[in-house]
């Protein structure tokens, strides 16, 4: 994941770094059973999203950083539609840090739609934060 950074960078870099320092190994608060191709079944466990933003919110404010995060629709060149979701992390100071967007086809039910944006906004977060 590339990302870009405010003209000057210092006190977001230093609060992040301070921050990395007090995140804690998030709970998985998840059970997921996949049924496979072949009649086959596995389980597994994952942190949602919630989970995420539970453990490193307080961290980052004490720290004085806000994430905040976009979903959008984007035509790529074909015409086709996609999610774009963009993660930004903002010092109190003003500067930031930017992360390229996550982005998935998009679906024509709003349903499916919404758990894309979930999906991205979780595995770009997780990302962001390292």
């Amino acid at each position: 994941m590339a990302f870009k950074f405010s003209e000057q960078f210092n006190e977001v870099a230093a609060a992040f770094a301070r921050s990395q320092l007090a995140f804690k190994p998030i709970k998985k608060n998840r059970k997921v059973k996949v049924q496979t191709k072949n009649g086959g079944a596995y389980t597994f466990e994952y942190a949602d999203l919630g989970a995420i933003l539970d453990m490193a919110r307080p961290i980052l404010s004490a720290n004085g950083i806000a994430v905040t995060q976009n979903a959008r629709i984007q035509r790529i060149d074909t015409g086709a539609p996609y999610i774009v979701v963009d993660t930004m992390l903002i010092h109190e100071s003003g500067q930031y840090i930017i992360y390229d967007p996550l982005e998935f086809a998009a679906d024509g039910n709003i349903q499916a739609n919404g758990g894309t944006i979930t999906y991205l906004k979780r595995y770009a977060l997780a990302a962001a934060l390292g």
